[in-house]
């Protein structure tokens, strides 16, 4: 009799799930999505469900960018960001996180083509807005929504080709 109680208790914590604070849990039956739970204990047949924890938000951290500006220099912008997760059966791919970060990668390169290297001088925000608005499909596709898009710095090397450049411009006021 002792025996058959131990193995129902086993048996029932074996079927609880908690779903802590800040975390969404996906529960898939037969390969697709079955429902989510976003905080509390969630009961799942071992065998039938499988569970995937998926966090709320997260950061994407460093993006270090190797680009070109609309006028031909070469620049490396860093910065990082930080996401929300809005569908969390589309976030639940292993990739996502990676993805997420070569989705800003990219439009913060994309921004710095459209940009004069003077205008990234004087508004490195125009870098950061260019790029947040261009991510938006991207990350939504990803389950994914921006929260926050830093840049901490947009950095050149000075080059002869670079300093031959600037010998040719016309001063700035």
């Amino acid at each position: 009799m002792l025996v058959a109680v131990l193995a129902l208790a086993v048996g029932a914590a074996a079927m609880l799930r908690a779903v802590g604070p800040g975390e969404v849990v996906v529960v898939r039956r037969r390969g697709g999505p079955a429902r989510t739970r976003r905080r509390g204990l969630l009961v799942v047949l071992p065998g039938l469900h499988e569970v995937d924890r998926v966090p709320e938000q997260f950061d994407v951290t460093p993006l270090v960018v190797p680009a070109r500006t609309a006028d031909g220099v070469d620049v490396r912008i860093e910065g990082a960001a930080h996401v929300q997760v809005v569908d969390p059966v589309r976030a639940t791919a292993s990739e996502t996180r990676s993805r997420a970060g070569q989705v800003l990668e990219a439009a913060l390169a994309d921004a710095a083509v459209h940009s004069w290297l003077a205008d990234l001088a004087r508004r490195r925000d125009s870098v950061r807005d260019r790029a947040a608005a261009a991510v938006v499909p991207d990350l939504r596709a990803l389950g994914l929504e921006l929260d926050t898009l830093v840049v901490d710095a947009i950095e050149l090397n000075l080059t002869p080709d670079l300093l031959a450049w600037a010998d040719r411009r016309p001063p700035s006021d």
